[in-house]
């Protein structure tokens, strides 16, 4: 008997109203990003979300509008746990938030406008120290980070005394370490025998962010050990500290690909030929967390189910987004199916 019948009720609802693999075909069939935005406004649960949304809108507004579906169901699942679970699902909630703090960032380095940027962020702050129209209202970098002074954020900020465009990367990188800081803390507070899978999947991910940013940042940029291991996320299933320090001192790309290649559970994202390894690398991780939170949504119960529920609705997100970008750009159902995380047959 599942240990919370009245959340799994409400998951499973939630999850009834995810796009079938027909509505994809729909979609990726759709003539133009007109018919797409149609479709999506007629036929599935973003309805309510896109009503005020023109084909013509940016790519951040869409995005934006479709994150108010992701905050609105983790509220629904909030009604129905509570303690160390509740705070897990809040999680969900502060990665929007992380992103739309990041925007506002961006925006006060180049400084823009905050007042016409708030309009366009999925915001909430119902479980948040800070508020939203308090940031907005920032005049200088010192004054927004006093304003965070009681987030998560806020020792790691006052690391860096300007904000300048040179800087925004590494503040970028310093605020999601912290964020990941934050899951492995409550990792930790969740019991580890109802929630083993749950907790697998989630270390498992951070496995594979911590490989692809080392990956990365040598090919591309030629970071030395100094500067990857700050931004590693602690908590990774298989790959440990250690071994992480250790790739991040190889300097030679060759010997780095051969050792990132061992480790077995993962070498889906490095064995391939040169000419297309990077190229869907991000959607190969993503690829496999779905069937993974899949797995788990099906086979796990409670907070396990609904933190996989809420990882199947992101990964349906990132899908619709490739696919009206896929129009944007006239690609061909064909080339657009290359895009897509779910699998379509």
């Amino acid at each position: 008997m599942a240990r919370n019948p009245a959340l799994e009720t409400k998951v499973k609802a939630l999850k009834g109203k995810l796009l079938t693999n027909r509505d994809y075909i729909n979609l990726i069939n759709c003539a133009n990003l007109s018919e797409v935005i149609k479709y999506l406004k007629e036929n599935t649960h973003f309805s309510q979300y896109l009503e005020s949304v023109y084909e013509n809108e940016s790519r951040t507004i869409l995005e934006e509008s479709f994150n108010h579906i992701v905050i609105n169901n983790s509220n629904k699942i909030l009604y129905f746990v509570h303690g160390s679970e509740s705070d897990f699902i809040k999680l969900v909630i502060q990665k929007i938030n992380l992103t739309s703090f990041l925007v506002i960032i961006h925006a006060l380095a180049k400084k823009e406008n905050l007042r016409e940027i708030i309009q366009h962020l999925a915001i909430s702050d119902q479980y948040s120290e800070e508020t939203f129209e308090s940031l907005i209202d920032s005049y200088s970098w010192d004054d927004f980070k006093k304003k965070l002074r009681k987030s998560i954020y806020y020792r790691a900020l006052e690391t860096y005394p300007e904000l300048t465009p040179s800087n925004l990367f590494d503040i970028e990188k310093t605020m999601e370490r912290s964020y990941y800081d934050l899951v492995y803390q409550y990792i930790k507070n969740l019991n580890n025998k109802t929630n083993e899978k749950l907790i697998e999947c989630i270390r498992t991910e951070i496995d594979l962010n911590n490989l692809m940013w080392i990956y990365r940042t040598k090919k591309f940029y030629h970071y030395n050990v100094d500067q990857i291991i700050p931004y590693v996320y602690r908590g990774g299933l298989r790959v440990s500290e250690k071994e992480l320090y250790r790739l991040a001192e190889i300097d030679d790309y060759d010997e780095l690909l051969i050792e990132l290649k061992k480790f077995k559970e993962y070498n889906f994202l490095f064995d391939h030929p040169e000419e297309n390894l990077d190229l869907h690398m991000n959607r190969r991780k993503k690829r496999f967390m779905y069937y993974q939170f899949k797995e788990l949504f099906f086979f796990g119960d409670g907070i396990s189910s609904a933190y996989a529920y809420l990882q199947l609705l992101d990964s349906e997100i990132s899908d619709i987004i490739s696919i009206i970008e896929a129009k944007r750009y006239s690609l061909s159902a064909e080339e657009t199916i290359n895009y897509l995380i779910r699998n379509i047959e």
